[in-house]
């Protein structure tokens, strides 16, 4: 489904597990992968240059061990020059990538091509779907059990179809959708029934693509912690959800719980824009 990824190394301890989330996505060997080594600014500023051919030899490991792997189409990045979020668009929509995978700000703070955090707004934001690994999670899976947060608007089921095409990898989908405190009851019940036929729609959508399947409603005061409580309850190896743009969805995955959910999971997550083909 992906022809193009960009790998966002930061050459830490958890770059290893940035490469397993990458085979759990692309199984296609024709999948063309580009490294984007960690931001050299600050080191040539400092005069340490030395640093930089022990960069490159790291990064060469990588790629070799994506050739191991069975990937022919590796290629090492020049850094970016800055740390702004504008050459970082240029540089995906220039080579046409079409998924995104790097570390969560919170693992990667101090660390890699974004140390000053400049673009920790930018991927929530990313036009293009773009996984940010968390650390609660560690495993050579990363699609055994997905946690599908909706509410029922476009925006939040835009992971279907990125689910679709990835059918014969995903090993369990786990939609949620959560009723806020209600001020009258009947309007609860109501509420309720609707929000339970459409999870059943979603359900039974997946299983006819031979996906396994269930939903989850309940009840709470805040849509962000409930999300997240599931996710470590179910032990769900990542939470889809929607960009945290202002206008992005309404309800569940408003600007405000979408960016609560990024801040609060440990779970990894994988932000599907607007725009998704479905092919």
């Amino acid at each position: 489904m992906f022809n193009k990824v960009l790998l966002v190394l930061t050459l830490s301890k958890k770059t290893d597990c940035l490469l397993e989330v990458f085979y759990s996505l692309c199984v296609s060997p024709e999948t063309e992968v580009f490294l984007l080594p960690p931001w050299t600014e600050a080191e040539e500023a400092a005069g340490k240059i030395a640093c930089l051919p022990r960069m490159r030899h790291r990064l060469e490991e990588y790629a070799g061990k994506i050739r191991q792997a069975g990937y022919a189409h590796v290629q090492i990045l020049d850094p970016l020059r800055t740390a702004g979020a504008e050459e970082f668009s240029d540089l995906v929509y220039d080579r046409d990538m079409d998924l995104v995978i790097r570390e969560s700000p919170s693992c990667s703070a101090g660390e890699g091509p974004f140390p000053d955090g400049r673009l920790r707004g930018v991927f929530p934001r990313a036009d293009v779907p773009t996984f940010l690994l968390q650390g609660g999670y560690r495993g050579h899976d990363y699609l055994r059990r997905v946690l599908l947060p909706t509410d029922f608007s476009r925006a939040s089921l835009n992971a279907l179809r990125i689910l679709r095409n990835l059918r014969e990898q995903v090993g369990e989908v786990i939609f949620v959708h959560v009723l806020e405190d209600p001020r009258d009851r009947r309007e609860y019940r109501g509420a309720c029934e609707v929000a339970e036929e459409m999870l059943e729609e979603l359900q039974a959508e997946m299983q006819d693509f031979g996906i396994r399947a269930r939903y989850l409603l309940v009840r709470g005061r805040a849509a962000s912690h409930e999300v997240c409580r599931i996710a470590e309850e179910e032990d769900c190896s990542l939470i889809f959800t929607a960009p945290s743009e202002e206008g992005a969805v309404r309800d569940l995955l408003r600007q405000s719980t979408a960016r609560n959910i990024a801040t609060m999971a440990t779970r990894s997550l994988w932000i599907i824009p607007d725009d998704v083909d479905d092919d």
